[in-house]
Parts: C-alpha cells; structure tokens; sequence
C-alpha cells in the first residue's frame, strides 16, 4: 500500500499472508496482514469485518496490540498492527522456557489484557498461542495478544482454534468473556508445557477431554 513500505513476507497464515513493514507516517515497524483467498482454510468475511473496523481501532491496551488501520488494497483487505518483538506463542515453550515467576507474570498480563473485553464489550474470541508474542520490558517477560475481535468474522475457524476453545464455544456460542477466560487458561497451559490441554480434530472428540 502506499503507507507501508514491504520488508519481508513473515508467514502465510490461514487466512492469507503476513509481512513486516514500516509505517512511513511514523516510521515505526509493523506487521501487515493482506487477508485474501477466499480457498484458504478459514478466510474472514471482508465486508463483515470492515463494519467492524471503528469498533476495532478503539480496542488497545498494555498488552494488546491495537489494529492501527485498515484498508482495502486490489490483493485484498489490508490490516496494519503494531509489531511485537519477541517470541510467537507457538514456539515459546522450545525458545523460551518459563519458570513460574514469569508464568505468574504472564497470567496477570492476560488479565489486565481482558480488560479490553469489558471496557469495550468486544471479547477477543481466538485466544491461543498464535495469537500471542513473549517478548521482554526492562528485563520483565511482556505479553502481547493479537488479532483482537477477528474470529466472529469467520464463518469456519481453523484446526489449531478447537483445543484451546471453550466448550459453549466449540458448541456455536458467540465469544464472551467467559470463554476467553477459558482460552487463556488453556493457552498458558501451553506455554508451560508445550502440548495443549486437550487434542482432537472436531468439537465432538474434544468434549470427551
């Protein structure tokens, strides 16, 4: 687009594509999500979520990175986040183990995290490891949450959603905050021992867990 200056491509995710970018209004680095192809695993409905958009922008905190724009480009739809240095969820177990001072740490980041949901009665809905980054703040382990309020704009959710999911959830519930509280527990369960509280392809084989 004509704010952002292209780096690198970081992922292609199941909705499309992520790059790390520099926003020339401020110079700053940030992560680009082009969200196209609608035969990807779980697309987002572009004209959903870009009534969502003012709702979106307003959403932020601590450890929450805030949507910062949102654009349509001839590729497709186009969401600008700050980025988050640090370790993606997925691999924090391996890269980064934690001791239970950090967990304690992380656990209280979450909260303060969910906050966003009752200051703006807008859950975040996906919460799991790939939507979270380990990074550091003067020698304290930081924790940033992605893609806030994005999962309702699917009609299908990826494989990796289900064991980290609430069960109203898995059973067609919309997000609430109660359902995040779910997620966050089930997340740090991952980022302390690297397998996921529970395991299976569909909601049914989960309920069993």
């Amino acid at each position: 687009t004509d704010r952002f200056d292209i780096q690198t491509r970081i992922t292609v995710g199941n909705a499309g594509m992520v790059y790390r970018a520099i926003d020339r209004q401020t110079g700053q680095p940030v992560a680009v999500k082009l969200l196209s192809g609608a035969n990807l695993p779980a697309p987002f409905d572009a004209a959903s979520l870009r009534a969502d958009v003012p709702e979106l922008l307003r959403i932020g905190g601590p450890h929450v990175l805030t949507l910062i724009a949102a654009m349509d480009d001839e590729d497709g739809m186009v969401l600008a986040y700050p980025w988050a240095e640090g370790t993606p969820g997925p691999l924090v177990p391996a890269a980064r183990p934690l001791g239970p001072g950090e967990a304690r740490q992380l656990a209280a980041q979450f909260v303060t995290a969910l906050e966003c949901a009752e200051r703006h009665n807008c859950p975040h809905g996906d919460i799991r490891p790939s939507h979270i980054v380990v990074g550091a703040s003067e020698g304290t382990p930081w924790l940033w949450l992605l893609d806030w309020g994005l999962s309702i704009h699917r009609a299908t959710q990826p494989p990796e959603f289900l064991p980290f999911t609430a069960p109203e959830r898995l059973a067609g519930v919309q997000p609430t905050l109660a359902a995040d509280f779910f997620s966050v527990g089930a997340s740090l369960y991952f980022l302390l021992t690297g397998r996921a509280p529970a395991a299976g392809a569909d909601p049914a084989t989960l309920a069993t867990f």
